[in-house]
């Protein structure tokens, strides 16, 4: 059985590359999980409210860690969220850190 990803990730540290209106923004997580990660996990990261980037099923996953989650990650606009699920042959132990970045569209007007 799988834990659920709020019981096993804290929150990911978070930078972006610029805040520019409109321009295209490289986000970079870094996440820590608290047990090890097996194939077929799935962490869940939320409050990415905001940008212009259209709904994606297989948003690109770039980095040194994007080969831990199949280099793709789902991505819903209205909601802010990035789904990404650990691929076949990956893993990630525990107190292990991973880094990775998307791509995403920022407003045309910031708040």
């Amino acid at each position: 059985t799988n834990a659920g990803p709020e019981s096993w990730v804290s929150s990911p540290t978070v930078g972006e590359s610029t805040v520019t209106q409109s321009a295209i923004n490289l986000v970079t997580f870094t996440i820590q999980p608290s047990v090890a990660m097996v194939p077929g996990d799935g962490v869940t990261i939320t409050g990415l409210t905001g940008t212009l980037t259209a709904d994606n099923a297989a948003l690109p996953v770039e980095g040194a860690n994007a080969a831990i989650f199949g280099s793709t990650a789902g991505w819903t606009t209205s909601t802010g969220v990035l789904k990404l699920t650990v691929a076949a042959g990956q893993g990630v132990p525990s107190a292990s850190t991973s880094v990775f970045s998307v791509r995403v569209q920022n407003p045309a007007s910031l708040n």
